[in-house]
């Protein structure tokens, strides 16, 4: 995976996950040790709502165009829901 394919999977990441969750803050970042992308989504108040991390494997087998749909089928929301603030971890 290129450095603008991350940049560009990290951004509809990102896009997507405040899609999912408006009222909360949502930051990502790159582990440079595995490759992986992490994520965290934090309440208004602060207080961490979920928290994940999608595999460099996952990142780098789905396309761009059709991460959205993918995360759609996998139902991450839901899988995120019932994890609370445990880590979910999103893997091909």
């Amino acid at each position: 995976m290129t450095d603008e394919e991350k940049i560009e999977k990290a951004a509809i990441v990102q896009k997507y996950l405040q899609g999912l969750f408006p009222e909360c803050d949502v930051q990502t970042k790159w582990d440079f040790d595995s490759g992986d992308l992490l994520f965290r989504i934090d309440e208004a108040n602060g207080h961490i709502k979920h928290r994940g991390k999608f595999t460099y494997e996952f990142l780098d087998d789905t396309k761009s165009e059709d991460m959205p749909t993918e995360l759609d089928r996998r139902k991450l929301r839901s899988q995120l829901s019932k994890a609370g603030n445990n880590e979910v971890l999103i893997k091909s």
